[in-house]
């Protein structure tokens, strides 16, 4: 069950995160693993340990992190060679560091929002995108449920899909 004062604050800090017109936040990995395509899915993988002192990140994880990362890229890179799997359309991809904490999940999800209707008049915060092109279909991650359950909250509000699990 959601608590109402977790579903408020989330909202509070979307509306302080949107209504700041940008989500250039200093000490936010501004690091991104991408391939622009047709269509664009998006990643959430905690790269860093979460940071100590006021710092987003620490150091970097396990082996297993990065090996998830170059597994999707792996993949998505494959697909596109093939002339069956997807004939005349490319697949791309943005992955982003979460640093295995909330507050920067939530910041990098908005990365991933709709340039469209909804975010019209935050035209700093659309320029701030991974890469200037079509909006993400869907976003994978995060890796924590706590992290997935606060981007769940995001996404849902722009009905954006989101694939997340152990």
């Amino acid at each position: 069950m959601i608590h109402t004062e977790n579903v408020l604050l989330n909202l509070f800090s979307i509306f302080i995160l949107v209504a700041g017109y940008s989500i250039d936040i200093e000490g936010l990995p501004k690091n991104t693993y991408q391939l622009d395509g047709d269509i664009n899915i998006g990643a959430v993988f905690p790269l860093h340990e979460a940071g100590t002192g006021g710092a987003f990140c620490g150091r970097i994880r396990e082996l297993g992190v990065l090996q998830r990362a170059e597994a999707m890229a792996f993949y998505i890179r494959q697909i596109n060679k093939s002339q069956k799997s997807l004939p005349n359309i490319t697949l791309g991809f943005t992955i982003l560091d979460d640093c295995y904490k909330e507050t920067t999940a939530l910041a990098q999800g908005l990365k991933f929002l709709p340039a469209g209707s909804y975010l019209s008049g935050y035209k700093n915060m659309s320029s701030n995108r991974p890469a200037a092109r079509s909006d993400f279909i869907a976003v994978i991650g995060a890796e924590s449920s706590t992290n997935s359950k606060q981007l769940a909250e995001l996404f849902g509000l722009f009905k954006l899909p989101q694939v997340s699990g152990p």
